[in-house]
C-alpha cells in the first residue's frame, strides 16, 4: 500500500514538471552596452612621467551584450586635455553578441602638472543604461 502511494507520488510529480516544462517562457529582446576595457577602469588614471607630460592614449571597445540591436546615437567629446581621436560617427549600429570595429581612443595631452578630470558619455537605446559614463 505504500510502495503503491509512493508511486502515485512520483507520478503525479512528473507530471507536473512535464506540464511547467512545456509553458512557453517570454523573453524580453533589448540591447544591453557595454565596454571593453570593463566599465573604464582602466582609463581613470592617465600619468604624465619625468616632467614631461608626454600625450597617452586609451581605447575603449563599445560592445553589446543584449539580445537586439544596439543603436549608439550620441558619443560626448571630453573637455581639454582630453580628447577623442577620430571618433566613429554616429548614429552607428552594433548587433547583439558584436562589437563596434572602432575602438574610442581617448587622448590626453596635459600642457602642465595637474589633477585632470572628464568623461566621455556614449548615448544609445540600451534601456537600462542610456548614457554610458567613461571616466
Amino acid at each position: 500500500m505504500i510502495e503503491n502511494r509512493k508511486i502515485k507520488i512520483v507520478i503525479l510529480i512528473i507530471m507536473v514538471l512535464g506540464f511547467v516544462s512545456v509553458i512557453p517562457l517570454k523573453v524580453h529582446a533589448a540591447s544591453d552596452i557595454d565596454i571593453w576595457p570593463s566599465g573604464g577602469a582602466d582609463y581613470e588614471v592617465f600619468c604624465g612621467e619625468g616632467g614631461s607630460w608626454p600625450a597617452n592614449t586609451k581605447k575603449v571597445w563599445i560592445k553589446n551584450i543584449g539580445t537586439s540591436d544596439l543603436t549608439v546615437t550620441g558619443i560626448s567629446s571630453p573637455a581639454s586635455p582630453f580628447s577623442l581621436v577620430t571618433p566613429p560617427s554616429v548614429p552607428f549600429t552594433v548587433a547583439p553578441g558584436a562589437e563596434h570595429p572602432t575602438p574610442l581612443t581617448i587622448q590626453f595631452s596635459p600642457t602642465a602638472a595637474g589633477s585632470y578630470s572628464d568623461k566621455v558619455i556614449i548615448t544609445s537605446n540600451d534601456p537600462i543604461d542610456p548614457n554610458l559614463n567613461i571616466p
